[in-house]
């Protein structure tokens, strides 16, 4: 048996949430990184990226989608 339909969508959606949080947050959190710095940069981006990474772990749904959000704005402070 395969997934549900709804599992899918929901998964979709998870995947979106993290690119789209990418693309909303990018501009802000680049003027953001310019103005304090590559290092402060990295630093926030590795408590963003393990934040989101540790959400994976969860079963809440909204805890899912918060930290795809979380990984999405650590991953613009990459670019």
């Amino acid at each position: 048996g395969g997934a549900s339909a709804s599992a899918m969508t929901w998964v979709s959606r998870l995947f979106l949430t993290g690119f789209a949080s990418t693309a909303i947050f990018g501009p802000l959190v680049g003027r953001l990184i310019d103005s304090n710095g590559r290092k402060a940069g990295t630093l926030a981006f590795s408590v963003l990226y393990a934040l989101g990474a540790t959400s994976t772990k969860s079963n809440v749904l909204g805890v899912l989608l918060l930290g795809r959000v979380l990984g999405g704005i650590g991953t613009s402070l990459l670019f």
